[in-house]
């Protein structure tokens, strides 16, 4: 699937550029959701042999766990467009793939002008 969107400068200036996105399939948003928070519940049960702390980190851990399943599980599109071109100094930029929740701050590494990207 294709957005038109636009670079949106500080000071005002748009251009127009056209950006991937990808749908997630459920099978891949669950075992992304899955892996991240497997990580956490195993921290949490670790964390059950530390004397003190485990009152603390333990519950910590396991919300953290559910919390970190439902934010990657609700992830469902994600930018597939690697770079952009900087309207001020024209060097590409590289995106990282990310979920199209617009506006997108960025900044450029060359020249340090910072842009939104939002959708047209």
């Amino acid at each position: 699937m294709t957005y038109l969107c636009y670079i949106e400068t500080l000071d005002g200036k748009k251009d127009p550029l056209e950006i991937e996105v990808k749908k997630i399939e459920l099978r891949d948003r669950i075992k992304a959701a899955l892996k991240s928070s497997i990580v956490l519940f195993l921290l949490a049960v670790g964390f059950v042999f530390i004397p003190i702390l485990h009152f603390i980190l333990v519950p910590a851990f396991l919300i953290a766990s559910i919390v970190v399943f439902w934010m990657t599980f609700s992830i469902t599109h994600k930018i597939t467009t690697r770079a952009l071109k900087c309207p001020g100094c024209h060097k590409e930029i590289s995106l990282k793939s990310q979920s199209p929740e617009f506006p997108i701050r960025f900044s450029c590494p060359e020249c340090q002008a910072v842009f939104y990207l939002n959708k047209s």
